[in-house]
Parts: C-alpha cells; sequence; structure tokens
C-alpha cells in the first residue's frame, strides 16, 4: 500500500540537519584585493561555497578552482586548503602580480571554516 502510515518512509523519521553559514574575508573590499567567502556547512562538511571579489580575472579563477576544491569536504578539509595545492592546479601558474590571490583566499576560507566551528584546541 503506497503511503500507508504502517510503513513510514526512514527519510521521515531522520532528524534534519542544520545548515551553519559563515562568511570569512581576506583584504578589503573596495581597498584593492579581497575575497569573501561564504560556507555553508551541514553535519561539518561543507555543502555549498560561494565568494566575492574584485574584477579581475585571476582572482575569480582562483576563487572558483578553491570553492570547487572545498565544497563536499570536511572542515578539517576546508582549513587545510593551501597555496601550493591551489598553484599546483594552475597549470601555466600565475602572473608575478597576481601571486598574493592564493593566499588571499586560503585566508578568506580559513575564517569561514573557523567561524562556523572553530579547530579543537591542540593544547
Amino acid at each position: 500500500m503506497t503511503g500507508a502510515s504502517s510503513d513510514p518512509c526512514p527519510m521521515d523519521a531522520a532528524p534534519t540537519a542544520v545548515v551553519k553559514t559563515a562568511t570569512g574575508r581576506s583584504g578589503i573590499s573596495g581597498q584593492g584585493p579581497f575575497y569573501e567567502v561564504t560556507l555553508e556547512v551541514r553535519d561539518g562538511i561543507a555543502v555549498a561555497a560561494s565568494f566575492r571579489t574584485f574584477g579581475c580575472i585571476w582572482a575569480e579563477t582562483i576563487g572558483a578552482m578553491a570553492m570547487a576544491m572545498i565544497t563536499g569536504k570536511q572542515l578539517a578539509e576546508c582549513r587545510a586548503l593551501s597555496v601550493p595545492e591551489l598553484l599546483e592546479r594552475l597549470i601555466e601558474g600565475i602572473p608575478r602580480s597576481k601571486e598574493d590571490l592564493p593566499g588571499m583566499v586560503c585566508v578568506a576560507v580559513w575564517e569561514a571554516a573557523a567561524a562556523v566551528e572553530p579547530a579543537a584546541s591542540g593544547s
């Protein structure tokens, strides 16, 4: 019998996970290069990641690449995003004048991840 209350769907019984949202920033909007990264996190996983930056094609490319790399990852993996990891994905490298951008997007990701769930103290 379809829809019978005696045979509930297991999904109906599962509690709804809370989605937490946090934003991290690096640089200052309107004052040169900047990134603003927003994470949506459910059960410790970045289910969505978005960013805002200034109108530079390199900044947009690096930001999009970083968001693709962290979406679907645990917060600990988001916190581990690194400049060498980003640079490894750029086949031809980046212009010397744009070398600060991977570090800036990493800082914004780390800040957003920490705002959702601070890392456990190692002390």
